[in-house]
């Protein structure tokens, strides 16, 4: 009889019969007091107090955490496809003097180098370049330095300054093709320094423009496809501009 269900006419305890409303069992003192099963809100339509049917939160991230995240990858995404490039470009180190880029006080750039051999006749004093000698011919793209301040180099692939043997130096002419300034060498060693030679009228403070040239006596060695580069630097109140290109 131990074994009577909770809220039965029946003592739980020792199984004797339960008089009405009576709160002990009469032949063993125990309570007897009827409890409510489990089951029985659901039974009687009483609200459930299961996590389910509260409503109460389950585990897991809410909707709002998730939103948050997307939103906070879409920035980081946009920030980067737009700034990406800006970045990149500050990461790199831009070479100081590369073809166009003038930089400093003064803005000169050379361009459009040709290899051209100096015909019969010609020389170093009348037109740059001494006959049979093989020459750089190159144009002024922009110019706004005076002779005085202008220095030219030829450099080989380690950056060092050509020795051409045989080279004679360098050459500036004005719009009607007349030298205006000059370099020569000593032992082909391709660097002009600021020691100009001025003829025809011109002088160290003569401003330079895109209407002149330039030509670089090299010997007689031919030196297409050697990978020699030319630098022109000019000095100024507030720094130094250099400009360097291939040439062929």
């Amino acid at each position: 009889m131990g074994g009577s269900p909770v809220g039965a006419r029946f003592c739980p305890s020792c199984g004797s019969p339960r008089f009405g409303g009576a709160a002990f069992c009469h032949v063993c003192g125990r309570p007897v007091v009827a409890a409510t099963p489990l089951n029985s809100g659901l039974e009687n339509g009483a609200p459930s107090h299961s996590p389910m049917a509260t409503g109460f939160p389950r585990s897991g991230p809410s909707r709002s955490s998730s939103t948050t995240i997307v939103v906070i990858l879409v920035v980081v995404l946009a920030v980067l496809f737009f700034a990406g490039p800006f970045l990149f470009f500050l990461a790199v180190e831009l070479p100081r003097g590369e073809p166009g880029l003038p930089t400093g006080p003064y803005g000169f750039a050379a361009g459009n180098p040709r290899i051209v051999q100096c015909p019969p006749g010609s020389t170093f004093a009348s037109q740059g370049c001494s006959a049979g000698h093989y020459a750089y011919a190159l144009t002024i793209e922009v110019s706004s330095a005076p002779i005085g301040e202008i220095q030219f180099q030829v450099l080989n692939g380690s950056r060092m300054v050509d020795v051409a043997m045989g080279g004679l130096g360098f050459s500036i002419l004005g719009p009607n093709s007349t030298i205006v300034g000059q370099v020569m060498v000593v032992g082909g060693t391709m660097a002009s320094g600021s020691g100009w030679t001025t003829a025809n009228g011109a002088t160290a403070s003569t401003l330079v423009t895109n209407l002149y040239s330039i030509v670089v006596d090299m010997g007689r060695s031919n030196p297409l496809g050697t990978g020699l580069l030319f630098q022109a630097s000019v000095s100024g109140p507030q720094g130094v501009s250099m400009n360097t290109i291939s040439l062929p």
